[in-house]
């Protein structure tokens, strides 16, 4: 998987989701960026 459909991916989810998931991705995106 690409960064960009990574990203995509979390923006998806964000529109399901909302904003609590979106601070939960956050916190994933910043383990799988390591």
């Amino acid at each position: 998987m690409t960064f960009e459909e990574f990203v995509d991916n979390i923006r998806q989810e964000i529109r399901e989701e909302g904003y609590m998931a979106a601070t939960m991705l956050a916190g994933r995106i910043v383990v799988w960026a390591k």
